[in-house]
């Protein structure tokens, strides 16, 4: 292990101080970014969010599982909470605290969430009052379908309706748009994206467009052209449009706009206006 990492700080200087930022501790100990996430942040997420509709279930799964008489169940459920309240604590303690960190808690939760179910199951199929094929092979399945009924409607909706959150709007409406434009929907000819910040996702599709033999690709600020069409979705890069070219304002959709440069704007236009 040592070996690994002294191997790859020799081929790549300064892998071991990027490891200790990232993985030992900087992370941990400071925050990156300007998100400051409180310590309930992972916690309000799941109860408003992710498990906003089952997360009740959650501390049910525990006393089931903690009383069962299964003694097997009993050390599983233990288990099962030591980890999700040690790996909660963890990340609840860092001061760098982002929503995706908290996706290796959610198996956990949802062996609890399982624990409900199972227990419910058991006890239609238990009630003697009802006929047995219904209790055994009706009314089992159909709670089921039941309880995964608003999952997989959210998931559908998700995957074939798309819609984001307004806080999401921003970064993700573009890449709508690139897949309307490999699908024909919009006309990218002579049209390129300027993005700042992470972009492979959207040069995927810019890639895509070009291999369609529609000519267009990626700008950056320095390489702007008068006459060129420039796709701007960022705040940011809107006011970098406008505080440094004259432009004409050609489509706009949500927070996507197109931009047609008209010229550069000069120090010396901009103390003549």
């Amino acid at each position: 292990m040592l070996g690994y990492y002294l191997l790859r700080e020799i081929k790549d200087p300064g892998y071991i101080a990027s490891v200790r930022e990232n993985e030992l501790g900087g992370r941990f100990l400071k925050v990156q970014g300007d998100l400051h996430n409180d310590f309930w942040f992972y916690y309000h997420n799941f109860a408003n969010e992710r498990l906003s509709d089952r997360y009740f279930l959650v501390p049910i799964g525990l006393l089931i599982g903690f009383f069962s008489k299964n003694k097997r169940l009993q050390r599983f459920t233990l288990f099962v909470f030591i980890m999700a309240i040690t790996f909660f604590l963890v990340i609840s303690s860092a001061q760098t605290r982002l929503e995706q960190y908290d996706a290796p808690l959610f198996p956990f939760l949802a062996i609890l969430i399982a624990l409900v179910v199972h227990f419910i199951f058991e006890q239609i199929k238990n009630i003697k009052q009802i006929n047995l094929r219904l209790r055994t092979q009706v009314l089992p399945y159909l709670f089921l379908f039941l309880v995964f009924m608003l999952p997989y409607k959210k998931i559908w909706d998700k995957t074939y309706l798309p819609g984001e959150k307004y806080w999401d709007a921003e970064f993700y409406e573009i890449g709508y748009l690139l897949k309307d434009a490999v699908k024909g929907e919009y006309d990218f000819n002579f049209k390129y994206l300027l993005y700042d910040g992470y972009n492979a996702q959207n040069i995927f599709y810019l890639r895509v467009l070009w291999n369609k033999g529609v000519y267009t690709g990626f700008r950056y600020p320095n390489e702007i052209l008068v006459n060129d069409t420039i796709i701007v979705c960022q705040e940011s890069m809107k006011r970098y449009i406008q505080e440094h070219f004259i432009s004409e304002e050609t489509f706009r959709k949500g927070h996507i706009v197109f931009y047609k440069i008209k010229g550069k704007i000069t120090h010396a236009s901009k103390s003549g206006s």
